[in-house]
């Protein structure tokens, strides 16, 4: 029993495509750097599957893979552009990830908005258009010689063309910035991630948003002012905080009112 537990894990790991390395390969075929001033639709169609885009219930996107060919929808209803072009990169992922797994991907909002938090090959999924829309030399090119502010998530979301979320994701764990990134929704904490030069890592989710956090000023009054606060506010329960007990933070927010939900962009300050 244990040759063969071991021998369908290697099965599967050998079988497993690295999703950076997937993406990266779709750009050097294609001839290009990065897909900026090209249609994704087109591109994505060229190498394969067929895109249509029609109103959907319970999902953002969706993929039907059969034999060699595949089927790939995006809600019409999405609202905004680079949302829709993120929904079509990741369903892309899953047809150069996945093919062969499962024959259908329904990808719902939570898909996009729980990033961290839906599964490995929905994971897979997001880096693999994460970097294909936002290819890590040209990102962090983007980046570069930056002062961190709301405003440029927004600038980097429009001139790579998608999503709010992936692109704070992005920037966090690829930029050149050391911060924290804290997605909470009803005032919730649904997820958190840092970069690696960040020196605190944990918080709890499903915990509340800190009574002192802007965070929880957005939820009560929709006040998206930036506070200072002490490093206990977020990372009470960390293991490395009390080598930072006395260490203030700055904490920048980015509303989502669609989704009743707060991006939060935590900085030592």
């Amino acid at each position: 029993f244990y040759l063969n537990w071991k021998n369908s894990l290697q099965t599967i790991t050998k079988m497993r495509k690295d999703p950076k390395i997937a993406a990266k390969k779709v750009l050097s075929d294609l001839g290009v750097t990065d897909l900026v001033g090209l249609s994704l639709k087109d591109v994505v169609q060229s190498l394969g599957p067929f895109v249509k885009e029609e109103k959907m219930k319970g999902a953002q996107g969706r993929i039907v893979i059969f034999g060699s060919n595949s089927l790939i929808t995006v809600n019409s209803d999405i609202k905004h552009f680079g949302q829709s072009q993120f929904v079509l990169a990741h369903e892309f992922g899953h047809a150069r990830l996945h093919a062969g797994l499962k024959p259908l991907f329904n990808c719902d909002e939570d898909s996009f908005k729980q990033w961290l938090q839906k599964g490995e090959q929905e994971k897979e999924a997001n880096e693999f258009a994460a970097e294909l829309l936002m290819p890590k030399a040209i990102f962090q090119n983007s980046c570069k010689n930056q002062d961190f502010s709301i405003d440029l998530v927004k600038e980097l979301a429009n001139q790579f063309q998608t999503s709010l979320t992936s692109t704070a994701i992005r920037l966090v764990e690829q930029g050149p910035f050391s911060m924290a990134l804290v997605y909470s929704e009803s005032n919730l904490v649904r997820w958190s991630t840092t970069s690696s030069s960040f020196p605190m890592k944990y918080i709890v989710s499903g915990s509340e948003t800190p009574p002192e956090s802007a965070a929880r000023g957005w939820f009560t009054s929709e006040t998206t002012k930036s506070k200072r606060l002490k490093s206990w506010t977020w990372f009470a329960v960390d293991y490395n905080q009390h080598k930072f007990k006395d260490t203030y933070l700055k904490e920048a927010i980015l509303p989502i009112p669609s989704y009743n939900g707060v991006f939060s962009f935590i900085t030592l300050h």
